[in-house]
């Protein structure tokens, strides 16, 4: 049994003693000695709210009750519904905490400027949601562009929140030697309906990951690459992958800007970070079955547990992040041999302007990197399990504040310092969120 089993059972076990559905308060606990106390002003967050998808709502007990069943915590779910059913947590500033289940296989959450309404993207799923960030009730379900048609994950806000772009796939079919019949769509949405207006070629397979640039008029997306094996129902491992790339297009027209293809054979791309066209930081992933990792463990002389984010069937190996220049094409490899090997299974990726860093995630690892956006070097790697915070996975900026959060994959949200990346111990938080892999920060006042 892997830990995550057992994590699920002890979670489900404290789940339970939640007795309503009105906001609980996520329980503090004592913290690791080597995350020493910071002075830290909860006033700066309290106005704030994080958004954490749960993956394993499954495990999860409610007021005594298994939640699907729990006629609260499930009610935007439709009846006769057979869908997949993910669970949002909203976790406030002040620990207060609210709960719901969606009709979606969920991945991302976005929120728009205004704070008015949310989107729950599906990934390799065929419904979308948009809800109230305040309430968590369901407001709208989307279906894909076309009939066959999967998310892609992501979803982002454009023209100040008046529509919302999302990335969608194709198909999945076996490969047809051509990668342009595999490309994926970037679909703009009414969001309150979830209505498409428009969409736009992703020029790519598989699109996942997508990021607005400063400009507000381009996007960059993240495509995996990856395609269905012939005589094969759904990807392999390792991964097909024959065009991993990121892409520039114009949201005017849906144009081309820019596109580096970034990996083959096995390595996909999958989320990324812009500064501008001539300024864009990936993630490149590379999938192996199970233990293909723990050649590159040999040296850790200490009992650890395996992969607690991984299903039995696969692994990550080190990958390194890259630094491009979507324009003329350079591609830089960031960091040495001893860093790359802790570069496994990258996930939240944020560029921090004030001091010009770019921040990764790494759960497989437990790691937390800080790359200079100038020079493409790695400044610092944090060991979060060594404070605490195992599993890293959400990353996202505090909006006008000197802060930013890091959240654990099954529990516990960090918050740290801009700059210095010191944990502040009175600003965490320590409720569980049932597995996910990315988490947003809003100011809701």
């Amino acid at each position: 049994m892997k830990r995550r089993d057992v994590m699920k059972l002890g979670a489900a076990a404290l789940a339970a003693t939640a007795a309503s559905p009105k906001p609980a308060r996520a329980v503090r606990m004592a913290g690791s000695t080597d995350c020493a106390p910071v002075s830290g002003d909860q006033e700066t967050i309290a106005n704030t709210a994080f958004y954490i998808p749960g993956y394993w709502p499954q495990s999860v007990y409610f007021a005594g009750v298994p939640a699907i069943r729990h006629k609260h915590l499930a009610r935007a779910i439709p009846d006769g519904y057979y869908g997949s059913i993910k669970m949002l947590t909203r976790l406030a500033g002040d620990g207060s905490v609210k709960q719901a289940l969606f009709p979606v296989g969920g991945h991302d959450v976005v929120i728009s400027p205004d704070g008015g309404i949310g989107f729950f993207g599906a990934l390799e799923r065929q419904d979308y949601v948009s809800f109230d960030p305040q309430t968590l009730d369901l407001v709208a379900m989307g279906k894909p562009y076309a009939s066959g048609w999967i998310g892609g994950g992501h979803g982002t806000f454009i023209d100040n929140g008046k529509l919302l772009a999302v990335s969608e796939r194709a198909p999945k079919t076996p490969y047809s030697g051509k990668p342009a019949s595999h490309y994926g769509r970037i679909t703009l949405r009414d969001p309150q309906t979830l209505k498409i207006v428009e969409s736009y070629s992703s020029h790519g397979i598989a699109p996942h990951d997508i990021c607005l640039l400063p400009d507000g008029r381009h996007l960059a997306i993240a495509n995996y690459g990856s395609v269905v094996a012939q005589n094969h129902a759904d990807y392999a491992i390792p991964r097909k992958v024959v065009e991993s790339s990121v892409v520039v297009i114009d949201l005017a027209n849906g144009k081309r800007v820019a596109k580096q293809t970034t990996g083959k054979e096995r390595i996909e791309t999958r989320h990324l970070t812009a500064l501008d066209v001539d300024r864009i930081f990936a993630i490149k992933v590379e999938m192996a079955a199970t233990g293909r990792d723990q050649i590159h463990l040999k040296n850790q002389q200490y009992a650890y547990e395996g992969d607690f984010t991984t299903p039995d069937d696969h692994c990550y190996l080190p990958t390194p992040l890259i630094a491009l220049n979507a324009a003329n094409s350079a591609i830089r490899e960031i960091g040495e041999g001893s860093e790359r090997g802790f570069m496994r299974q990258g996930i939240g990726i944020k560029y921090e302007e004030q001091h010009g860093e770019v921040l990764v995630t790494f759960p497989s690892s437990h790691s937390l990197f800080v790359i200079d956006a100038a020079t493409s070097e790695v400044k610092q790697r944090i060991d979060t399990a060594a404070i605490g915070l195992d599993y890293p996975c959400g990353l996202s900026m505090i909006p006008g504040s000197p802060f930013y959060a890091v959240s654990g994959y099954w529990k516990n949200l960090f918050i740290f310092r801009r700059g210095s990346h010191e944990p502040l111990r009175e600003l965490c938080h320590y409720a569980s969120f049932f597995g996910h892999s990315h988490m947003t920060a809003v100011r809701t006042g």
